[in-house]
């Protein structure tokens, strides 16, 4: 088989220019990477931990550090404890600041001149092994499952009437995929193939997508990444430990840049639908008779939080282990999910204008980089 190099979908640290991380001897940054050597190569099936932190700079070294927790079972987080010193004639400013590449939560423990105390999390990094047992049964394709998947990418290759080549991609959690449109109206089956997907959860993010196999197990080189991806992000902290913020997050009007929101005119939350009813001051959405509940798009384009009495959501709501922003103005476009930069009381937020990047649409990004290269801490908030 084919070694693969890693690939890594790196959330990088912000640079300035080409500002140096101190000044007259002043550290106020220490930058430190726990994330996998990118010439270690891997298989499906394994596992990296335990990396040995690598600093940024000469001015500031990891003088020691230890790992506790699991490090051998994907998904399992588990944490670094380091003492950082710097190096001769400089020290640590008062507020410095400390970005851990490959941990998605860091806290300073103690910091003086001399040393910073910190702890930083993280999970193992892992590639999903590939398919087994992928069997013909009838008219679908029955394989065993992959431990850590959460669904599993499936590439139907065949030829129609005139023998042209089409490749067809489908996505599915059951394990089990119909063929039967493939092999009538005279299009000829050739191949099936087969890989384990991540999730988008934050573990997840640990993962490496495996390789795709036929029914034989054989990998198929052409139609599989040529390097294994995974989301490595990077955690900051400039407090200690015992003030940090509990993570949650207030809410308020959002703006974004001068607008006070989308702007949509009207009364209702969807000014066109019918649909929409209100009582006693809340809005709920009614289809064949009945309230609706959780996520809906009544127009396609949209989407609204509807909760289990069937009322709209607004403001920040916690949905399935993300926060999202749910317009609360009253113009026109009320309870709306909104994406891309918002502010809120005076704080800036990133909620995921993507639907491929890993993330659920519309959920906000906490404790690393944003798309566009900003970081964000652990409650949200923009650190810039």
């Amino acid at each position: 088989m084919k070694r693969r190099t890693w690939l890594f979908v790196v959330l990088c640290f912000l640079l300035l220019g080409a500002a140096p991380a101190f000044a007259a001897g002043t550290i106020d940054t220490v930058r430190i990477d726990i994330g996998p050597n990118d010439a270690e190569e891997m298989r499906p099936g394994q596992v990296y931990s335990g990396a040995e932190p690598q600093t940024y700079d000469q001015i500031y070294y990891v003088y020691d550090y230890s790992v506790s927790g699991s490090r051998s079972k994907p998904k399992s987080s588990y944490s670094y404890k380091m003492d950082v010193r710097p190096s001769a004639g400089c020290s640590f400013s008062g507020s410095c600041a400390v970005e851990v590449r490959g941990a998605y939560e860091v806290t300073i423990d103690s910091r003086s001149a001399d040393r910073i105390r910190l702890t930083a999390k993280t999970y193992p990094y892992y590639v999903l092994k590939n398919p087994t047992d992928i069997k013909r049964d009838g008219d679908n394709y029955r394989w065993a499952k992959v431990e850590y998947a959460s669904e599993y990418d499936v590439l139907i290759l065949y030829e129609d009437a005139d023998g042209d080549e089409h490749e067809s991609k489908r996505s599915t959690s059951s394990r089990k995929i119909n063929v039967s449109s493939y092999e009538n109206n005279n299009r000829s089956l050739k191949n099936v193939l087969i890989r384990a997907k991540r999730g988008s959860d934050r573990a997840s993010g640990y993962i490496a997508n495996g390789l795709y196999v036929d029914e034989s197990g054989t990998v198929d080189t052409e139609h599989s990444d040529e390097v294994f991806s995974f989301r490595i992000v990077t955690a900051r902290s400039n407090a200690i430990a015992t003030a940090q913020s509990g993570g949650t997050v207030s809410s308020g009007l959002p703006t974004r840049g001068s607008a006070g929101g989308p702007g949509v005119t009207g009364n209702n939350p969807v000014s066109n639908s019918t649909n929409w009813k209100t009582e006693n001051g809340k809005w709920y959405y009614e289809q064949n008779g009945r309230r609706l509940r959780g996520w809906i798009n009544p127009i396609g384009s949209e989407w609204y939080l509807m909760g289990e009495d069937g009322a709209m959501r607004s403001g920040w709501q916690l949905a399935d282990g993300y926060w999202y922003l749910l317009n609360p103005q009253h113009d026109g476009t009320f309870g709306k999910m909104l994406t891309g930069w918002w502010q809120v009381n005076g704080k800036w937020y990133y909620l995921n204008p993507y639907t491929k990047n890993g993330m659920p649409y519309g959920a906000m990004f906490a404790n690393g980089m944003t798309p566009d290269g900003y970081l964000v801490g652990t409650d949200g908030a923009w650190l810039g």
